[in-house]
């Protein structure tokens, strides 16, 4: 299991922003597929989650040499 750091974490806030509105709407339409109707603070957790995760995928030595996007699989 790989523990994200604090600096991770900080990376993920901060370019939450650039994140393209429509990301923002399909990520949290899945949510709402999978478990329904969830309080806001449910929803921008689960967004920094995903954000997390592409911060982590982004430093990954083997999907940088395999040339993969962390968009492309998150």
């Amino acid at each position: 299991m790989n523990i994200p750091s604090g600096e991770i974490i900080e990376e993920a806030v901060s370019s939450i922003v650039n994140l393209p509105a429509w990301a923002k709407q399909d990520q949290l339409k899945e949510l709402h597929s999978a478990v329904g109707d969830k309080t806001q603070d449910f929803q921008d957790g689960y967004t920094l989650g995903l954000q997390v995760a592409r911060q982590v995928l982004a430093g990954n030595d083997a999907l940088i040499i395999a040339n993969v996007k962390p968009g492309d699989v998150l």
